[in-house]
């Protein structure tokens, strides 16, 4: 492919970005699931359950597998963990970078005992252990520093954050208090008693609280008396974990299926070893993320990009590696990874186009072919204007490689990946 035609993709793609709507921007659900010895605990899902990518680059020698996860409300480039190993018990941070890709991991900031659960706020980091409610700095000190003890809950399960507000809900034989302690005056007052409480969770405006119960009902109360606002059979087994998304919207889990209020036609998860925790993540950011799967010679295809696609960013370019040496690939670009051509439903099943067991996973809104050079590399060009109306928007991606094997075709796609634009 030659510059020229290199830049008239790139245009192509820009000029879609700016003639569509902004999107509703989604949050990727961090979620924690148990593990063989060895194995691998956290997968991004998303909120609308347009894809789920498992986390690469995980530490995977922590035994037992960690018990509870957290995303921060202030920021994304991170999410904690709280562990109970023999040795390194305590709660973590994990970095996260592009592609969905662990970049480091740090301990001993902040609780380095065992613990129940960890929660994160606008300023510090809490840890529920024994009914003992405690919080740490955020921003990792040079030393170690003591705890901040908060009050003690007999028989807590779990807690949540709005600062300047904690809330803890305990569950003594099925008889379930919930309890609001206030980090200004360090007062506590109860919000009321409940039935089989297995976890709770905030909304983002503070007024309201989740109760995900044993019953697998999904119970709404008011944070100002406590009433119940809106009760909700679930057809689950017990809520092992609730959480809202930065629209107020519910996601639960019990201990197979994650469900999202934005998808009530069906789970956008299930797990084939067990749901122990998961965390929403609730600030905008620019992501460049994996989803689906590769099928044939496009499942070794890995991606690259050098940057986030932020507003302004006229280096970020689309990556192909190990793809085929010295030959051709395509890549599809569009706006749209649940219908292709408007109706189409994705993903796609390419059996009738000659690939069978191949899927397209992206609306191919734009086709631009490439050249590979002797490693099966290229890049794809994709300069991002600096257009507010591009904020939010999701712009999605798919290689297709040349392999005589999946059938007539002769293309075999790669995962996809999902870029939101910020």
């Amino acid at each position: 492919m030659n510059h020229r035609t290199s830049l008239r993709a790139a245009l192509l793609i820009s000029s879609l970005c700016a003639t569509v709507a902004a999107q509703v921007p989604t949050d990727a659900i961090v979620v924690l699931e148990t593990s063989t010895p060895n194995g691998l605990n956290y997968k991004f899902v998303d909120v609308l359950g347009r894809g789920v990518t498992t986390a690469l680059g995980q530490m995977v020698f922590l035994q037992p597998p960690p018990v509870s996860v957290a995303t921060d409300p202030t920021g994304s480039t991170h999410f904690f963990f709280q562990a109970n190993p023999s040795s390194l018990a305590g709660t973590w941070r994990y970095a996260t970078g592009l592609l969905g890709r662990i970049a480091s991991a740090q301990w001993g900031s902040w609780l380095r005992l065992a613990g129940e659960r960890v929660e994160v706020g606008s300023t510090r980091v809490f840890t529920l252990r024994a009914g003992l409610v405690e919080s740490y700095a955020k921003v990792p000190p040079s030393q170690i520093v003591p705890a901040t003890p908060l009050f003690t809950l007999p028989s807590a399960i779990d807690l949540a954050v709005a600062e300047p507000f904690v809330y803890v809900a305990s569950d003594s034989g099925g008889a379930s208090v919930v309890v609001e302690y206030s980090l200004v005056s360090g007062t506590q007052r109860t919000i009321g008693s409940y039935f089989g409480v297995r976890s709770i969770a905030v909304s983002p405006f503070g007024t309201e609280l989740a109760l995900g119960l044993q019953s697998g009902d999904l119970q709404r109360i008011s944070v100002a008396n406590g009433a119940t606002l809106n009760t909700t059979t679930t057809g689950l087994g017990a809520l092992v974990a609730v959480g809202y998304s930065r629209f107020g919207t519910l996601v639960w889990a019990d201990s197979q299926q994650l469900w999202s209020e934005l998808v009530p036609g069906g789970p956008l998860y299930t797990s084939s070893t067990g749901i122990r925790d998961f965390g929403v993540a609730v600030w905008p950011a620019a992501s460049a993320t994996p989803f689906g799967a590769g099928c044939a010679r496009g499942a070794t295809v890995t991606w690259s990009v050098p940057s986030v696609p932020s507003l302004g960013n006229g280096a970020f370019a689309l990556g192909l590696r190990n793809g085929v040496p010295v030959s051709f690939t395509v890549l599809a670009v569009g706006t749209d990874r649940q219908t292709a051509a408007g109706s189409l439903p994705l993903p796609y099943d390419l059996q009738p186009l000659g690939a069978p067991g191949c899927q397209l996973l992206v609306d191919p809104a734009v086709l631009a072919l490439r050249s590979t050079d002797v490693f099966g590399e290229t890049d794809q060009p994709l300069p991002i204007p600096a257009s507010p109306s591009l904020a939010g928007i999701e712009v999605v991606a798919q290689w297709f490689v040349p392999d005589a094997t999946v059938g007539p075709l002769a293309l075999a796609g790669s995962a996809g990946l999902a870029c939101a634009i910020r």
